[in-house]
């Protein structure tokens, strides 16, 4: 994604400028991203909300700390600006 914002003269700090290696598991994920970067004219938040896409889920679901499924209920939790998990017990 920093590539993306230096090509549009976006100053990325220093500390962000490390560039860490894109584990294999999520290429899929890579090429599907820079397809929309290249194809998109306006992003929108709800392009990322589609819950039929399977990789989508899978990314959701492994790498970020909600549920897979985006929706009411689902959405990350916010407490006085920080992200908060709901543990339900189970």
């Amino acid at each position: 994604m920093a590539g993306y914002a230096r090509k549009s003269k976006v100053v990325i700090s220093k500390e962000l400028e490390n560039e860490q290696a894109i584990p294999s598991a999520l290429n899929n994920v890579k090429q599907k991203i820079d397809s929309y970067i290249t194809n998109t004219q306006k992003s929108q938040a709800t392009h990322w909300h589609q819950n039929d896409e399977a990789w989508l889920r899978d990314l959701r679901h492994d790498y970020f700390h909600f549920s897979a499924r985006y929706s009411t209920g689902h959405t990350p939790r916010y407490n006085r600006g920080k992200r908060a998990r709901l543990t339900i017990d189970g």
